[in-house]
């Protein structure tokens, strides 16, 4: 059957439905509004605040630090891979960065520029882990190579740059072994990534 027929059949079924269904009955609840009937001269809205539609989670102070894992779990590494591990702390050097997603960036070249790289990120795919309650990251099984650290956020992924310098945080991973960065301060902003 031809597709105009087939809408033509759907519309004339709507129209004939729409023509069936008794009037004044009304399903959707009227929202109750101000303004409307007296001396208020205010745009008629809702009278009650706005609700998102759904639950926001993770935007609490306890639903956050419960989901922080207390403490990292021990690198893997094989033969074709190696592992990571770092912790990180905010810019002033105490306060340690917690429960972030962090990854692994690939590095690109860039061509006719010395020591000068385009980030290859896959959130999807590339090596992860989430930082601890003491800001220990720990990122295992990464093939080797040269990689920058990378941390995921809610509006895509960014490099991660040495307090001070802001120089992004580069390294090379090589297989069998475990790179331990030690302790560094990263430029992020901890009212930004904690509630």
């Amino acid at each position: 059957m031809p597709k105009s027929i087939v809408f033509l059949l759907s519309l004339t079924l709507l129209v004939l439905l729409a023509a069936c269904s008794p009037a004044g009955d009304t399903t959707a609840a009227e929202t109750p509004t101000s303004g409307l009937g007296s001396d208020d001269p205010g745009y008629p809205g809702p009278e009650t605040p706005y609700e998102p539609p759904y639950p926001i989670e993770g935007f609490s102070k306890e639903a956050f630090e419960a989901g922080i894992t207390p403490n990292a779990p021990p690198p893997t590494f094989s033969a074709e891979t190696g592992a990571l591990t770092i912790q990180l702390r905010y810019p002033d050097g105490e306060r340690p960065v917690r429960g972030q997603q962090f990854f692994v960036a690939g590095t690109i070249p860039v061509q006719g520029v010395e020591d000068a790289f385009i980030p290859a990120l896959d959130a999807i795919n590339d090596p992860s882990g989430q930082s601890d309650g003491l800001g220990v990251l720990v990122i295992s099984d990464i093939p080797p190579g040269r990689y920058a650290l990378a941390l995921l956020t809610p509006l895509g992924a960014i490099l991660v740059e040495e307090a001070g310098s802001n120089e992004p945080v580069v390294f090379e991973i090589t297989a069998n072994e475990v790179l331990d960065l030690g302790s560094l301060s990263v430029f992020l902003n901890a009212e930004t990534l904690e509630p």
